[in-house]
């Protein structure tokens, strides 16, 4: 397990801990790697989506829209897909927790675009 890695090289479980099923301790921590890696991951998704169509000719409500759908879609089709990888399986709770990070992520890039506007900061010379 990838998040198994990690802990071992942040030192917090030792190497042949890695694949243990019977420890809850080091599975509680592999869940917290991969349930952080999630909402990181979606909430950059739901800034980059919105900053790639931004430009567009949607208004913008229509941009953070298409972008969160976007992402949420994105992580649907990625729990399908896990169906097929062997030791993984599609979780709704992973649906929901990438499509609520997705909108986290909008929100976040929405209100800092209408802050620069606020500001009469130009901001088509940056995106």
């Amino acid at each position: 397990m990838e998040s198994g890695k990690i802990l071992h090289k942040m030192d917090l479980i030792q190497e042949n801990d890695i694949n243990t099923v019977d420890n809850y301790e080091v599975l509680s921590l592999q869940r917290v790697i991969r349930k952080w890696a999630h909402k990181i991951i979606y909430f950059t998704l739901g800034i980059l989506f919105v900053l790639s169509i931004i430009n567009t000719r949607f208004t913008n409500i229509v941009t953070y829209l298409i972008s969160f759908i976007a992402a949420t879609v994105y992580g649907a089709t990625d729990e399908l897909h896990q169906m097929f990888v062997p030791g993984r399986g599609p979780l709704l709770s992973d649906v929901f927790l990438d499509s609520v990070s997705a909108l986290t992520g909008v929100v976040f890039i929405a209100v800092i675009i209408e802050l620069l506007k606020k500001t009469k900061f130009d901001l088509k010379k940056f995106i």
